[in-house]
């Protein structure tokens, strides 16, 4: 496996997951899915804010959602992660 150094831009990166976890208008789908099992990463995605009159994330239980954000970011960024159509299986 090849590591790169992460692109670790918030705001941006925020902005990139949301469209992965948001409807497609297309198919109605999200490009992404988490599985039931992973109980801490959506607990941690369901309750990930703002700080009350800023534009940074409250920094309280947001491990997953940080290596969420760095995975999808970088990798859309440096051009390695594409949105793909949802899965039809």
């Amino acid at each position: 496996m090849k590591c790169v150094n992460a692109v670790k831009r918030v705001k941006d990166g925020i902005e990139c997951v949301s469209r992965y976890f948001h409807l497609d208008p297309e198919t109605g789908e999200p490009s992404c899915y988490v599985l039931d099992d992973l109980r801490t990463v959506i607990d941690e995605h369901t309750y990930y804010h703002w700080k009350e009159g800023r534009e940074e994330p409250e920094k309280v239980a947001d491990n997953s959602c940080d290596a969420v954000r760095y995975l999808f970011y970088t990798q859309e960024t440096k051009g390695r992660f594409k949105r793909e159509p949802a899965f039809a299986g």
